[in-house]
């Protein structure tokens, strides 16, 4: 069966620009002079940024011809290593005006993971800053790239040419400000030029997701997919010219470009960027800037409601909270009656969801289902071993087929990711109801949401294994009240380790994002260990002793 009953969001304006600049520039048109960015710079010792629709248009243009300037064309890819703050949302439009390619990199990687993703990538040009909190990417940079200091290429880079550094010392990257100044001679019709010639299905940004494997895939959007879901989450969330919505979501992943960002600025309102997460901050951060809304991860909001302050924060700003966790529940919160916290389903590959409920569905009846299809998102739920379609009610594979999919993986052929019927393996399980709700029902690929990201178990696996005393590593994903899911490494130690759970811990964050990490590491004798007779780990068996210990 193939469910093509359609959420009831609006259709997009048919004059609508459908690509990144020519979004800017409509926004532009339309708020001008309204507040669209806040962000308290600690590169600028706490001073408070605040960026109209205006100024974002011309700092987004400022970089677009700094870009012209060093020679990038069309389809280059451009890296983007900045945290939440104004110059990522800039530098996003600012690639995409040149017709380049924003290739964003997570601030959450370790050196190791850092390497990865920029070999990974091929970018020839890298935007990024010399720290954030107490972490100095311009000197692991350096010791990344040594042959920076000289001018010279990196073999193991063999595309990256330049690489700019907001904030940082300018002895081995070249200053945000000379870069800027660079692209000051080029002409306005250049730059308009190259506006025109940008197109809907160009590409426009790569993110980067956790794969099956132990190696990250490149997921590729275009203009047209990244600018629908700007408007289809901005209805489906309600978002409207006076709404402020604060967030540490990360603007490196797709929920946090379309989710947070890119929806707030389709209906006119304003993005508060939030750095560095610090759950006093953010209640002060909250009361201070009058948000509305607020956007992040299970953790974050679980971190607010632990914090002593707390119970007496001013949070009477905050309306859209309805089944939002625990601002649901504060004293001083103002609950607006006819919005309630969005249930949904999607991917990276997708660029964010792919079925979704409306802010105005009640929450009892979001709890039954993840909602329907968006406009022209195709659900099909297939046979776990043969791949034949199966009828309503039936569980099997979600499968998806739709104008907002990637259309391949970087490196990867389009065949590689779709079926011959066109559509994607979600690699998770579910049904279809009678009047096309899609219910999720579990996972099939070896993978682990935790606190609303995706980590690979066989990246930690691999990371574990690095380490040199286990014999045998198995990752799983086992339930938790926070953060629905937490990673648990079971393992086997070789022979005469001596190694213990909090060592191991502490290893495995000098090698992985710290949302990585197992939160638990068991350790299993050989002879406990459930392995099939051709040494293949028994997953559920593991699962169930695993459970067992927890």
């Amino acid at each position: 069966m193939t469910q093509q009953a359609q959420a009831a969001v609006p259709p997009i304006d048919s004059a609508a620009a459908m690509t990144l600049g020519g979004f800017l520039e409509d926004a532009a048109k339309a708020f001008g002079p309204r507040e669209a960015i806040v962000f308290e710079d600690p590169l600028r010792n706490g001073e408070r940024v605040s960026w109209s629709y205006d100024d974002l248009r011309a700092h987004s243009r400022a970089i677009a011809k700094a870009l012209i300037a060093s020679g990038v064309g069309k389809s280059s890819r451009v890296g983007i290593l900045l945290g939440n703050r104004p110059e990522f949302v800039a530098a996003l439009f600012g690639i995409a005006m040149v017709g380049g390619t924003a290739v964003t990199l997570s601030t959450f990687s370790t050196s190791d993971e850092l390497s990865v993703l920029i070999g990974l990538s091929d970018i020839d040009l890298l935007l990024t800053q010399s720290g954030i909190a107490r972490r100095s990417l311009e000197q692991e940079l350096v010791g990344l790239l040594p042959e920076i200091r000289g001018g010279g290429v990196s073999p193991r880079f063999p595309f990256l040419r330049r690489m700019v550094m907001l904030g940082g010392s300018g002895s081995a990257f070249e200053p945000w400000d000379r870069f800027i100044a660079a692209g000051q001679d080029i002409d306005e019709a250049v730059l308009e030029a190259r506006l025109s010639r940008v197109g809907p299905n160009d590409e426009a940004v790569i993110i980067y997701t956790s794969g099956t494997t132990s190696l990250p895939k490149g997921v590729i959007h275009l203009h047209s997919t990244v600018i629908k879901h700007f408007y289809w989450q901005s209805a489906v969330y309600a978002r409207h010219a006076s709404s402020r919505v604060g967030s540490p979501f990360p603007l490196f992943w797709s929920a946090g470009i379309v989710s947070v960002l890119g929806s707030t600025l389709a209906a006119g309102g304003a993005y508060i960027a939030d750095e560095v997460f610090e759950p006093g901050a953010a209640l002060r951060l909250i009361a201070r800037e009058r948000i509305d809304e607020y956007y992040g991860f299970p953790t974050h909001t679980a971190a607010l409601a632990d914090h002593p302050d707390w119970p007496t924060a001013d949070l009477s700003s905050m309306t859209r909270i309805t089944g939002n966790n625990e601002f649901d529940g504060h004293p001083n919160a103002r609950p607006d009656p006819d919005w309630n916290h969005i249930v949904a389903y999607g991917m990276s590959e997708s660029c964010t969801s792919v079925v979704s409920h409306l802010s105005t569905t009640p929450t009892a009846i979001q709890h039954r289902s993840a909602g329907r299809p968006l406009p022209g998102i195709e659900i099909r739920i297939t046979d776990f071993t043969t791949g034949e379609p199966l009828g309503i009610g039936q569980e099997g594979e979600i499968c998806v087929r739709g104008p907002t999919m990637m259309p391949h993986y970087v490196g990867m052929r389009r065949e590689d990711s779709f079926d011959q019927d066109g559509f994607f393996h979600a690699g998770d399980t579910g049904f279809l109801d009678a009047e096309g709700y899609l219910h999720w029902t579990g996972r099939i690929k070896n993978m682990v949401k935790t606190g609303g990201a995706n980590v690979s178990s066989g990246e930690v696996e691999a990371a574990a294994a690095g380490l040199g005393s286990l014999k045998l590593c198995r990752v799983i994903g086992m339930p938790d009240r926070k953060l629905g899911e937490i990673v648990v490494l079971c393992a086997v130690r070789e022979e005469g380790a001596q190694i213990d759970e909090e060592e191991v811990r502490k290893a495995m964050r000098e090698r992985l994002a710290v949302y990585k990490v197992p939160r638990r590491v068991l350790f299993f004798s050989i002879d406990d260990y459930p392995l099939t007779a051709s040494g293949k780990v028994k997953d559920q068996e593991l699962r169930e002793l695993a459970a067992a210990r927890l």
